[in-house]
């Protein structure tokens, strides 16, 4: 985890994209870059049973380098709140691309 005691002091928090297995995702700004970024947000208070399952996903994205899966920027703890920042991917969460029926050539590219 980062030494940063305020992540709003590098991101902007904007509106909520959705909600994840651990918790809610939004779409942010990182405020050094202009950068577009995602910001789980954990209550680590409200998910005491989860909490090795959330330290293995961020050991698992902190060690992840491909084009292909979703980059990790980095892990904040903001009172009982934990802000895991990830790459932005635009298009829709994966269960949007799940959905049956056919998917336009232009929007795979």
């Amino acid at each position: 985890m980062q030494a940063v005691a305020d992540p709003e002091t590098l991101y902007t928090k904007q509106n909520c994209l959705g909600g994840g297995s651990f918790g809610k995702v939004y779409k942010g700004v990182d405020k050094r870059t202009g950068q577009s970024v995602a910001i789980k947000i954990i209550d680590v208070e409200n998910a005491e049973d989860e909490v090795e399952d959330i330290i293995t996903e961020i050991s698992i994205m902190s060690t992840m380098n491909s084009p292909y899966v979703t980059k990790y920027l980095g892990s904040y703890l903001k009172g009982s709140d934990l802000w895991i920042v990830m790459e932005f991917c635009a298009g829709g969460s994966c269960s949007d691309l799940l959905r049956p029926g056919i998917i336009p050539e232009d929007y795979i590219m």
